[in-house]
């Protein structure tokens, strides 16, 4: 797998058929006490929702209408990375 931001992904994904993946940045508003989904991989995804399993629903229905706007590849996977921001006790 190659990862869509990275140089000449859309290139070997028509020509090759790699399988290119997103990466999904969450991190956990502590004080909204909801999970934002980010991605520099897609223009415009910002989502959030209340739990973990809500939020990667959402982003998984999101996806396609926000890769067919944009323009990628339909090669395309998803990769959840979480960033749990704890504060010092």
């Amino acid at each position: 797998m190659y990862r869509l931001s990275w140089p000449l992904a859309t290139t070997l994904a028509k020509y090759f058929g790699v399988e290119l993946y997103i990466k999904i940045d969450v991190e956990l508003d502590a004080e909204q006490q909801v999970y934002v989904a980010t991605s520099a991989d897609i223009p415009g995804l910002v989502i959030e929702a209340e739990t973990f399993d809500q939020l990667q629903h959402e982003v998984k229905l999101s996806l396609p209408e926000l890769i067919d706007v944009s323009q990628l590849p339909k090669q395309t996977r998803t990769q959840f990375t979480t960033f749990d921001f704890c504060s010092p006790t």
